[in-house]
């Protein structure tokens, strides 16, 4: 899924932090990341929804919107994540 998010990247001209998407209230982070799940959706043929929570789960969205209701595993991996 990395490598696909990196390619997708490159593709639209993002050149910083790849593999990596950061969302957060800027309009400019929210353009980014809606355009690479949008164009992995088309490439893949998987659902958008489907698309924002996988990228979530692995680590590759680091989703810090404020207005966001965090779904019911995000919040216990927080609450049971260890910093080794």
């Amino acid at each position: 899924m990395q490598r696909l998010v990196i390619s997708v990247q490159r593709e639209i001209g993002i050149k910083k932090n790849l593999g990596t998407m950061y969302l957060d209230e800027q309009p400019c982070n929210k353009r980014d990341c809606n355009r690479i799940v949008v164009r992995i959706a088309e490439l893949s043929g998987a659902k958008e929804t489907l698309l924002w929570r996988r990228l979530r789960f692995l680590g590759i969205l680091e989703d810090h919107q404020m207005s966001r209701v965090r779904p019911v595993f995000e919040v216990f991996d927080a609450l049971f994540e260890t910093n080794t």
